[in-house]
């Protein structure tokens, strides 16, 4: 068996006991590794488990083939390696104040080997030690390992697993129409998402306030703001993606806890569904797909029109960030 993967193992099976090799004493780690007292060419990295019948509450000894001070591929004196391997008077002894120094080296040998390998120490709701210092570059580290309490920071519907996944894009100080259609793509992995960029709209004044000319004045009572407002088509692949993105479920709350991540809560987006004919789900009562003004629609319009394949335009709501923060 692999030694790294089964220090992993001995961590999660001990789940009261401390990290293999962090405290001051090796008493407090579960088993003591120890070297294989033989000669031959050893076959695997973990030789045998050894238990104490006598005592039944002693840590049980695993024997290792590499990195000790005895046996097959020691750097000791050849009269030491020799006395442990032929078994002479006074090995034991022997053997075991050399073991107390390869347990601390073959601890250390695994704490090196996970630090510099992320999957490894990895836990679930990236409550290990890389990720939450990871999120807290972006401002969502505020994190309760010990309680694992559910932390207000993260976009609520999106888990910490996919955010990590996206903090190369988080951390940019731009934000592209690329980069969005990457952010969201998890939410709704069938389906093609397409951003328009300074998409217009009109906006209304209606708090009208003493403005000096040239400078804060209008004429009218609004006017077409192409600062603010993106627009974003989803183009489902099947069924089940289009009833996913209807208002309400969880991959549009999903969608929207994205949004607020990725563009904060100066802007504001236009979310469109274009959805092939075929993808419609079918006008029965009965059948807990269709919704009126979003998925039903009567009759069999033509695929195609003017060469072109058509498809039916579901406006699925604007999301306004300012309306999110508060």
């Amino acid at each position: 068996m692999n030694f790294f993967r089964f220090c992993a193992l001995i961590e999660l099976a001990a789940t009261d006991a401390a990290p293999l090799g962090t405290t001051d004493s090796p008493a407090t780690d579960p088993v003591r590794f120890r070297s294989r007292a033989q000669l031959g060419f050893p076959a695997r990295e973990i030789d045998a488990v050894e238990c104490d019948p006598d005592d039944p509450a002693r840590p049980p000894a695993v024997r290792t083939t590499f990195l000790g001070l005895y046996g097959v591929d020691a750097r000791m004196p050849a009269y030491f390696v020799d006395e442990v391997a032929q078994n002479r008077d006074g090995a034991e002894p022997l053997s075991a104040f050399l073991d107390l120094f390869h347990h601390r080296i073959a601890t250390q040998f695994y704490r090196i080997w996970r630090k510099y390998r992320y999957p490894a120490g990895f836990q679930p709701d990236g409550f290990d030690t890389v990720s939450r210092g990871m999120l807290g570059l972006v401002g969502l580290g505020f994190r309760s390992p010990d309680t694992r309490a559910p932390d207000g920071g993260l976009p609520s519907g999106v888990g910490a697993r996919t955010l990590l996944s996206m903090l190369g894009l988080a951390a940019q100080k731009t934000r592209t129409a690329e980069g969005l259609a990457g952010v969201l793509s998890p939410a709704i992995p069938d389906a093609a998402i397409a951003v328009e960029e300074f998409y217009p709209v009109w906006r209304t004044v209606s708090d009208f306030e003493p403005a000096a000319l040239g400078e804060q004045c209008l004429l009218g009572r609004g006017f077409r703001d192409r600062a603010n407002t993106l627009r974003i088509v989803f183009t489902p692949h099947t069924r089940d993606a289009v009833a996913a993105l209807v208002p309400g479920q969880p991959a549009y709350r999903q969608i929207t806890a994205l949004l607020r991540f990725y563009l904060g809560y100066e802007s504001e987006a236009l979310l469109e569904m274009q959805v092939h004919p075929d993808l419609m789900p079918e006008p029965l009562l009965a059948s807990g797909q269709a919704k009126l003004g979003l998925t039903t629609q009567l009759g069999s319009p033509p695929r195609e029109q003017s060469g072109r394949p058509c498809v039916t335009s579901v406006q699925l709501g604007r999301w306004r960030g300012a309306t999110e923060a508060a």
